[in-house]
């Protein structure tokens, strides 16, 4: 993704990895045949052309505003043990490096996990020997109370998956104890200023207390709508929910919102894992959305 100018604030994508998956694997509805007629409305940015495998893109978003370095989303880590997750199991990639290529780790002010799957907290921390220590030593994690609490209480019954689990006590639990994370409110706000507001928007249903960024800046806004879709092809599809999706019909249910508010507005529209240039608005098409992405012609 090229930088987002807004004014003073800018926004950059740092990308670990990018995948494909099967349609199948990914979604509850929609065949390989039905994702592919979308195939010639967006192109190979959005569906492999071969294989028909949804592309996928791992990446935080760095915000940068003249009063603070906000990293949203910290993928899912090097060396971490998540094997019922091929795809992000022992990776081994240069994701630090490329951040570290627009900012250092240790200036980054806040780490704001939107929800506490494994690839939105991996870099949370990094190991060092035994322990796994803040990969941003003087930040500030910021994770929703309700998701926290959530994810605890899954947790302690014995619920959810081992994969869930390991990341939860490696890459949260640890920051929580410690005191360097902070409980927030879903509608925190991380930015209040004459150039920036940015707060956060509650956005459930892939997880139960799921939140995004609203940041306004330069007169233009952006949103950051984390997993309340997995990919693209959901907006115009909105029924296409993720088999991830912790509750599937509220899910739905801030998929639909989202196309209410902010289709035919100038809200730009960042998801956690559209493969770049990612960066569109909503078009309203019926009770669904089309895709116009930035400085390009209409998809459709």
């Amino acid at each position: 993704m090229d930088t987002l100018q807004l004014g003073r604030a800018t926004i950059d994508s740092i990308v670990e990895l990018e995948v494909a998956f099967e349609p199948e694997w990914l979604l509850t509805e929609g065949a390989t045949a039905d994702v592919l007629r979308e195939f010639d409305a967006y192109g190979p940015r959005l569906i492999d052309p071969t294989t028909g495998g949804l592309k996928l893109t791992i990446q935080s978003y760095l915000l940068r505003t003249p009063r603070q370095t906000i990293l949203i989303d910290t993928c899912c880590g090097n060396e971490r043990e998540r094997p019922s997750v091929p795809f992000f199991h022992r990776l081994d990639t240069d994701y630090l490096e490329r951040l570290s290529a627009l900012v250092r780790p240790d200036s980054v002010d806040i780490v704001l996990c939107s929800h506490l799957h494994v690839d939105h907290v991996g870099w949370n921390v990094t190991q060092d020997g035994e322990r796994f220590v803040p990969t941003f030593p003087n930040a500030t994690y910021l994770f929703s109370a309700p998701e926290y609490h959530w994810w605890r209480d899954l947790h302690a019954r014995g619920a959810g998956s081992p994969q869930a689990k390991a990341a939860f006590l490696e890459c949260v639990e640890p920051l929580v104890r410690s005191g360097q994370a902070r409980l927030v409110e879903p509608d925190h706000c991380l930015e209040d200023s004459d150039d920036v507001d940015a707060r956060l928007v509650e956005l459930p249903g892939h997880t139960m207390h799921q939140v995004g960024v609203s940041m306004g800046a330069g007169g233009r806004r952006v949103l950051f709508c984390a997993d309340a879709v997995h990919h693209a092809i959901q907006f115009v599809h909105p029924t296409w929910r993720s088999r991830p999706d912790s509750d599937p019909a509220l899910g739905e249910k801030t998929a639909r919102a989202l196309i209410e508010t902010y289709a035919d507005t100038d809200t730009i529209i960042l998801t956690s894992h559209s493969p770049h240039p990612n960066a569109c608005h909503l078009v309203r098409d019926g009770d669904a959305a089309r895709l116009l992405f930035v400085g390009e012609t209409p998809p459709l």
